[in-house]
């Protein structure tokens, strides 16, 4: 079971509602996003969809488009992501659970995020 199921089984066991925060991973920059998804943390959030920046954001509102242009400037990609997010999760392995968004729904819809990321990282290692 992977993270975000576990922690979505706990918040049902006590009858709660998840708290999910989103942000644009890489805007304004990768150490930061770390720091907020720690950050996150303490403020009570449970979930933290991290969304990965792409050229052409057409379903998304003027505010997301303009973070993933700044994250874009600054050569933020899935595979240094995914290392932000491996990072916050050794350093704080309860950390609320983070997730990289919209890149590959189908996939992760089916097999789950964390047994994506390899698959994904030896992907983009291959370009």
């Amino acid at each position: 079971m992977n993270r975000i199921d576990l922690k979505s089984k706990e918040l049902k066991k006590r009858k709660k509602k998840a708290f999910i925060a989103f942000i644009t991973a890489g805007d304004p920059d990768l150490r930061t996003t770390e720091q907020l998804v720690v950050a996150f943390e303490g403020a009570g959030v449970d979930i933290v969809e991290l969304g990965v920046p792409f050229s052409d954001p057409l379903a998304d509102g003027p505010t997301i488009q303009a973070a993933s242009q700044r994250a874009l400037k600054k050569h933020v990609n899935l595979e240094n992501i995914l290392a932000a997010v491996k990072r916050i999760h050794r350093i704080r392995r309860d950390a609320c659970r983070a997730r990289a968004a919209r890149y590959f729904s189908r996939e992760a819809m089916t097999d789950g995020y964390e047994k994506i990321y390899a698959r994904v990282l030896r992907r983009e290692k291959s370009r």
